[in-house]
């Protein structure tokens, strides 16, 4: 595959459903900008209004935007654990953001081919237990069709975070990831409740997105220097982007970047594009800070895989 650097600022890139552009956010609740893939340049999308800053951003298949945010700023990682909420913006910017609440934990998983999204609580709404809610945005900009799916998960475990990811294909089920230590990359199936840990290790393992046939993921990882002699956390600013193969062993991953080969370098939040050629990441610099938990965002980089309908390695 080839790299390509997008920009010298921003991170946790979206594709949008053709691939035409690539939409992120500025920083931690922040202005989101646009990157035309033809053009190469760079809209802010935000700018137009006032607001509290927004923590992701995301496409719906036609387009719309789904962002989230917060009613009221106090500090950023508190709302980026409790008060974490959805917005939507419809595609012409006609309106505002439009508040749908629904305070959850980090990320939300957006379908490609539906208006299905999935995402857990917070510890503050959710009785310090995880749930997971799927639900759909309706055109008009509604939350509609709200269910609990419950997971298997028993005893303490139970009650450590959860990150909704990204729906399987078909939406027949969801990819996460379990905050306990170490984090862990899981699959679930909606029709057979069949939950799989995919990753089997004891490094960090997060799968910020799926190949659209669902064979890979592509995921967060420091498992090419993770030692169990550091926490966990500690290793997170050593992460890179993985593609790691959904067999459940957890055997084969395939490292595609190597910036923590520097100290407080580091990439994540990759995001792969509708047909599988095209994958967008942040890079992010160090130190953790208290108000700048994951470091701070410096760009967007485009990886594009040669011969990409045979991406698939093994």
């Amino acid at each position: 595959f080839s790299v390509k650097k997008l920009t010298d600022f921003g991170g946790r890139p979206r594709f949008s459903p053709d691939s035409s552009k690539i939409l992120f956010v500025e920083g931690e609740y922040e202005e989101v900008y646009e990157y035309d893939l033809q053009t190469e340049e760079v809209s802010c999308v935000t700018c137009h209004f006032e607001h509290n800053g927004f923590y992701r951003a995301y496409y719906l298949p036609n387009g719309d935007y789904l962002f989230l945010s917060t009613e009221e700023f106090f500090f950023k990682t508190y709302h980026r654990y409790f008060t974490n909420a959805i917005y939507f913006m419809p595609a012409d910017l006609s309106t505002e953001p439009i508040y749908l609440g629904e305070e959850h934990f980090e990320g939300v998983a957006v379908s490609r081919t539906s208006r299905k999204i999935a995402y857990f609580t917070s510890l503050l709404n959710g009785g310090f237990r995880s749930k997971i809610f799927v639900a759909e945005i309706s055109t008009e900009g509604e939350l509609i069709n709200k269910e609990e799916v419950r997971l298997p998960f028993t005893g303490p475990d139970s009650r450590d975070f959860f990150e909704a990811q990204d729906f399987l294909p078909g939406d027949a089920g969801l990819a996460f990831i379990h905050y306990d230590d170490p984090a862990q990359t899981y699959t679930f199936r909606f029709d057979t409740e069949e939950l799989i840990n995919q990753t089997q290790s004891n490094a960090h393992e997060e799968p910020e997105g799926l190949f659209p046939d669902g064979k890979f993921a592509a995921m967060e990882s420091n498992r090419h220097v993770y030692n169990p002699e550091i926490p966990d956390y500690g290793q997170i600013i050593q992460s890179d982007v993985h593609m790691l193969k959904l067999d459940g062993t957890g055997n084969i991953s395939y490292r595609l970047t190597r910036f923590s080969d520097e100290p407080d370098k580091w990439a994540g939040n990759p995001n792969v594009n509708a047909s599988g050629c095209l994958l967008s990441y942040s890079r992010t610099d160090g130190p953790i800070r208290i108000n700048a938990t994951t470091g701070d965002f410096v760009g967007i980089d485009l990886i594009e895989f040669y011969d990409c309908e045979d991406y698939v390695l093994v």
